[in-house]
């Protein structure tokens, strides 16, 4: 249930952080996503790590582009705590 309400949500922040990004810059071209079959805690933690490096370049001071990258990394952190604290 947990990666499932992950996959509905980041789908639609992501969908709109590219909408609001190509709304004040250009249009994004085409993006490669990995392909992990590992341990998804440790993707979902790896990716927080990225976003968190990644932050200035993602939002470029744009506060609506950092709310969103902010809802995303929540929606990370939601995932993380319903997979490893609840049963």
């Amino acid at each position: 249930m947990a990666l499932g309400d992950f996959y509905n949500n980041i789908i639609e922040i992501l969908d709109k952080y590219v909408e609001v990004y190509q709304g004040n810059f250009d249009v994004i071209g085409n993006v490669s996503l990995k392909d992990y079959s590992g341990d998804i805690s440790k993707c979902l933690k790896e990716d927080i790590v990225w976003i968190d490096k990644n932050y200035k370049n993602l939002c470029h001071g744009i506060t609506s582009l950092s709310n969103i990258i902010d809802e995303l990394v929540a929606v990370y952190l939601q995932t993380l705590f319903k997979l490893t604290r609840l049963h």
